[in-house]
């Protein structure tokens, strides 16, 4: 650990790194499939499959659908007092009429309009999250698809889906001191925070 005072400090830089928050009680689709209070149906189920993974081995994908058709995994919780749920998700479709979406206590959510949140075309592993409140939801992902032509793997992956934490950010500044550079920050996760010096 290097101390100078302020007069031999030349401040350089200073910046805010923010990273995804943490998800913690995660269900990442490594065991049984569909795992306890999750639901899988449509014209073809989804499954667990390697080909795909955010986090570990498996990560749950929609089923080999064609036109017109759509593939649907639903998780049914009560939910004791308001919380966040965050999951990685990723699709590889027809930009703008395949899409994978997300729909909040909304079974019959279509993608033209009312589901909560989508992605379509080559999106690769993204953090999304969703804010409930107290009592019974149904959180569906779906896929679907419009009437012709596919792209891409024509699927979507859903994996790490659990509680959303705090954001999770690091302050870094680096300074110079006779030629010798220095970088030093906070760093701050779940509320506990660590100074780093050197």
């Amino acid at each position: 650990m290097a101390n100078f005072t302020d007069s031999d400090d030349i401040l350089i830089a200073s910046t805010t790194v923010v990273f995804d928050p943490l998800i913690t009680n995660e269900e990442s689709f490594e065991g049984t499939f569909p795992p306890t209070d999750w639901t899988t149906g449509g014209d073809v189920e989804w499954a667990k499959g390697s080909d795909q993974a955010y986090d570990n081995i498996y990560s749950a994908g929609s089923g080999a659908i064609t036109d017109d058709q759509s593939s649907y995994l639903t998780y049914t919780v009560d939910v004791a007092s308001p919380k966040t749920f965050g999951w990685y998700w990723k699709v590889s479709s027809e930009q703008d009429y395949d899409f994978l979406l997300f729909c909040y206590d909304n079974e019959f959510c279509t993608w033209d309009g009312d589901a909560d949140q989508s992605i379509s075309g080559e999106v690769d592993w993204v953090q999304a999250s969703q804010a409930v409140t107290a009592g019974i939801h149904t959180l569906r992902f779906m896929y679907m698809k419009d009437g012709s032509t596919f792209d891409g793997f024509d699927k979507g992956w859903v994996d790490m889906f659990g509680d959303l934490g705090d954001p999770i950010t690091q302050f870094v500044t680096t300074t110079i001191h006779n030629d010798l550079t220095i970088n030093s920050g906070v760093f701050n996760a779940n509320g506990v925070t660590t100074t780093l010096s050197g």
